[in-house]
């Protein structure tokens, strides 16, 4: 009676023995999972976090002396082009909205050393006021600009009016 009582022991002891094991690796083995899709979510955001865009005077005109030209200012420091990039201007209020007010598209935006001056396409007008010598001549408080593009891998991002960038997958770049 005590041998059968000592191979159900070392049976159990066993089973629980093989039952820790199996799960140990299976907790391992789901660490691991996380650290691989954390290391495949750094490398797919890697071009597109060298891609941004900000509401500023353009340098040109700045450097020159001659009267400030406000638009967007896009800068792509990455190793390869990204493309379908649309610039959204916007427009705050007074109360601290933004409003749309349009689209700048472009084909492609090549890798550049220094950052790109795009002009609005329209005029912009704010509250409190309007620009009246074209577009472009205005108040950076005034205005803001978002950036959405498909970088090299065919990844589509979006970096919004205050810099947060956020993959937003196949979805078409047009709005």
């Amino acid at each position: 009676m005590n041998a059968d009582w000592v191979a159900a022991g070392a049976t159990a002891l066993g089973s629980i023995g093989t039952t820790g094991t199996l799960l140990l690796t299976y907790l391992l083995l789901r660490r691991e999972a996380h650290r691989d899709a954390e290391r495949d979510r750094t490398q797919r955001r890697h071009q597109a976090s060298k891609v941004g865009a900000w509401y500023a005077e353009n340098p040109a005109t700045a450097e020159r002396g001659l009267a400030p030209q406000w638009g967007a200012i896009v800068w792509n420091g990455s190793e390869m082009p990204v493309y379908q990039v649309a610039i959204d201007f916007f427009e705050h209020l007074e109360d601290d909205r933004l409003v749309y007010s349009h689209t700048v598209e472009r084909e492609l935006l090549a890798p550049t050393p220094a950052p790109v001056f795009v002009p609005p396409e329209r005029i912009l007008s704010a509250a409190g006021g309007t620009e009246t010598e074209g577009p472009g001549r205005g108040l950076s408080g005034k205005y803001a600009v978002s950036i959405r593009f498909r970088d090299a891998a065919g990844v589509r991002w979006e970096r919004n009016h205050q810099g947060f960038l956020t993959e937003v997958g196949p979805a078409a770049v047009a709005r």
